[in-house]
């Protein structure tokens, strides 16, 4: 379960600009892993998910949207990454494949825990998403049947900790 970002920085829904600015500061310096040194792990998820809260109600635009979908957001579970299926099975066009909605999830550094190779890493989180992706891509070229097979573009794998930059380029 998400915590609300006003509830993490400790503010009302109203705060203004400087006293956002002021719980940010405060909460930062409590939860910086450099002051926290026999907790480091959690300070440091902690620092993130303060420094995400502060950049999306610093600004207007993002905040707005904030408060227009927090409730939606704090329901959704982000803990489980998309889980995708070596068994996908082609859909009709009308059955919406990933929404809008389903994307959202992945706009946030709170989506995944670390960059090593775990159920929850960055490469993990993000390589499965895009690997659903490429078998909706896929399984909508299969259903449009005026393509030619060898028109359908290969995607390259999303990669992992020890993928060389340059080889996902």
């Amino acid at each position: 379960m998400r915590t609300c970002y006003y509830e993490l920085l400790d503010v009302s829904y109203d705060v203004s600009p400087d006293g956002l600015k002021k719980a940010y500061k405060k909460k930062a310096l409590e939860w910086h892993p450099d002051k926290n040194h026999g907790n480091i792990e959690e300070a440091t998820e902690k620092f993130a998910l303060i420094q995400e809260a502060y950049e999306v109600l610093s600004d207007p635009h993002e905040r707005a949207w904030y408060d227009g979908h927090k409730e939606q957001i704090l329901r959704e579970n982000f803990d489980a990454p998309y889980e995708s299926s070596p068994s996908y099975q082609p859909r009709a066009p009308a059955v919406a494949g990933t929404t809008v909605d389903d994307l959202m999830r992945y706009f946030t550094a709170s989506c995944y825990n670390g960059f090593g190779d775990d159920r929850k890493s960055f490469y993990t989180v993000y390589g499965t998403l895009f690997d659903q992706l490429a078998a909706e891509e896929q399984a909508a070229f299969e259903y449009n049947r005026n393509t030619n097979k060898a028109d359908y573009p290969v995607y390259p794998s999303f990669g992992d900790s020890n993928t060389p930059f340059k080889d996902n380029l």
